[in-house]
């Protein structure tokens, strides 16, 4: 961070990135709820059982949405963390 940020700014800052780490590791957990309950390792991967009809597409669809969702908000806030390394 640029030395002319004050130090109730560099505070905020810091608490948000806290906020976001906090928030990925709640995302995570979350993730390997789902992908467990199923066996896979990957979005990718129940996908893939889901195509091969190992799986209901219709028993999984809340899964499938959810972890869909999870991973969108998961890339959105990796890419917050790198704004805030590269300023």
């Amino acid at each position: 961070m640029p030395s002319q940020i004050s130090q109730p700014l560099r505070r905020l800052i810091e608490a948000l990135r806290h906020l976001i780490l906090d928030e990925l590791r709640r995302i995570k957990a979350e993730k390997v709820i789902i992908l467990s309950k199923y066996n896979v390792k990957s979005f990718e991967d129940l996908m893939k059982v889901v195509e091969g009809d190992k799986v209901s597409d219709v028993d999984s669809h809340d899964d499938i949405v959810r972890l869909d969702y999870l991973e969108n908000r998961e890339r959105e806030l990796k890419g917050l963390l790198k704004l805030e390394e590269h300023s």
